[in-house]
């Protein structure tokens, strides 16, 4: 009788709110998985039900039919025992990438503003980080940038500077 309530005191009992908490947790983790695209769920090797469960998932629009669906995929992925850690490592890293992407666009951005506020001295610290830089035409989409009465010419050459600054960027990178 002693080897029967050991066994019992082994086994981890989970009260009924502790199973709910678990399953709104996989509902998140579920719902956080209709966000990516089909390589990045494709770096994830899930079951084909599971996969084709969130490809459904994301074509559906009514909030009471998703709801449902999420709930379906939270099932789905605890009657799989599916390994979560690999899922989160997979969103965390992908969190990060988008931190990193984030970022860079603002640095971007930044470098843009500070040409046309600045002119002369923003290009000459635009020149030392990017010396292959052209400095006729940044210096053109900084005139017309900063020209007060066409409106539409100064958005252009705003953008224009961004990409100018962008391809700089991947040049130095790549």
């Amino acid at each position: 009788m002693e080897d029967n309530e050991e066994q019992f005191d082994e086994l981890e009992v989970k009260s009924r709110t502790q199973k709910k908490h678990e399953a709104e947790a996989l509902q998140v983790v579920g719902a956080r998985l209709l966000e990516l695209t089909d390589s990045q769920l494709m770096q994830l090797d899930l079951p084909e039900q599971l996969f084709d469960s969130i490809k459904l998932a994301q074509t559906i629009d009514a909030h009471g039919g998703k709801k449902r669906q999420l709930q379906f995929i939270g099932k789905l992925m605890r009657d799989e025992n599916l390994d979560i850690s690999a899922i989160n490592d997979l969103l965390a890293r992908l969190d990060g990438d988008a931190v990193l992407q984030i970022k860079a666009f603002k640095a971007l951005e930044q470098w843009r503003d500070k040409l046309v506020d600045d002119g002369d001295s923003a290009l000459t610290l635009l020149l030392e980080k990017y010396p292959q830089a052209d400095v006729q035409q940044i210096r053109q989409h900084i005139r017309n940038a900063n020209n007060k009465k066409n409106e539409k010419l100064v958005k252009k050459s705003k953008k224009a500077i961004f990409q100018y600054i962008k391809q700089l960027s991947e040049e130095k990178q790549g």
